[in-house]
């Protein structure tokens, strides 16, 4: 998301809680470039109220970076018990749980190796063949 407007509420709150420096505002980013951002982030936090799948999820996790999202829609499903979950709908929720992770350096690294080991369950080959699967059951080959 660009943000180019200089008086952006965003961006003043960010300047208001001294945050500049620690939060960047990017354009797009290349593909090859996100494994890089993911791995240099201590944080992945997605606080979505609906998501199709959670590809997002699996790239951080799969980058080695702990979770906290949203308990909605089909995120538990994607992260399992590789993340932290708040309700997206309470501040103070989503705030205590990215603190509670981000003041736990054990909990974090737990999270890193976890997040890896679930990221891993989730391939195309996989669900190409999980597909194949169901045709042969419905088609009664």
């Amino acid at each position: 998301m660009e943000i180019t407007e200089r008086h952006h509420p965003v961006m003043e709150q960010v300047r208001k809680l001294n945050l500049n420096g620690r939060v960047i505002f990017t354009d797009a980013i290349a593909p090859d470039d996100l494994p890089a951002i993911y791995k240099g982030a201590d944080l992945f936090v997605l606080p979505s109220l609906y998501e199709g799948f959670g590809l997002v999820l699996l790239e951080a996790m799969a980058s080695g970076t702990p979770v906290a999202a949203s308990r909605m829609s089909s995120i538990p499903e994607v992260v399992g018990d590789a993340g932290e979950f708040f309700d997206p709908y309470d501040e103070d929720n989503m705030y205590d749980v990215c603190q509670t992770v981000l003041s736990d350096p054990e909990r974090r690294q737990q999270m890193t190796l976890l997040g890896v080991k679930r990221a891993r369950q989730f391939s195309w080959q996989k669900m190409a063949e999980e597909i194949l699967n169901i045709y042969e059951e419905v088609s009664g080959t």
